[in-house]
């Protein structure tokens, strides 16, 4: 069963596919919008660069409820 992502984690944006190429690396995994993106490095850095992937917060439309778990 895959995490739900909670206040502060890396979440998807949009589609990220599997074999993409991210600063020269292959993305390991395929993350739906919404997703918990828990990859490292230069690949999370180049994702979050174009916009592929955000920090969860409670302020953006779409985040949960503040105080909510």
């Amino acid at each position: 069963m895959a995490k739900r992502p909670k206040l502060g984690d890396m979440v998807a944006t949009g589609n990220i596919q599997h074999g993409e190429i991210v600063e020269g690396k292959n993305v390991s995994r395929t993350f739906e919008p919404g997703d918990l993106v828990d990859l490292s490095g230069d690949v999370l850095d180049g994702l979050v660069a174009c916009g592929a992937v955000r920090e969860l917060r409670a302020d953006i439309p779409g985040g949960p409820a503040e105080g909510a778990e």
